[in-house]
């Protein structure tokens, strides 16, 4: 797994440098200074999505504490979000 590059000078951005980006519709890349955009037709974000609430199932029918339930869904949002810079691919501006 690897950060995303600049689609315009090619450097990868660093971990910390995406994730502070991630919400925002325009990710500027602080080597250029270009405007690369979050590519929405990555898939694989929303396979770990998926995956949550069949955990939380197998969890139900388990019949686990509630507590321990709210505990697994906490560390499993917080794993897919921390994994989000690593999925996160981007493109050029499109200027007209």
């Amino acid at each position: 797994m690897q950060t995303p590059s600049c689609k315009y000078c090619g450097a990868q951005w660093s971990y910390a440098e995406t994730f502070k980006n991630i919400f925002k519709p325009r990710m500027i890349c602080s080597h250029c200074g270009e405007e690369n955009y979050y590519q929405s037709d990555n898939k694989s974000s929303w396979i770990t999505l998926f995956g949550i609430p069949i955990v939380l199932i197998v969890a139900l029918l388990l019949d686990l504490s509630t507590s321990l339930i709210i505990l697994i869904s906490v560390v499993l949002v917080l794993v897919h979000v921390s994994l989000f810079p690593y999925r996160t691919k981007l493109k050029k501006v499109d200027k007209k």
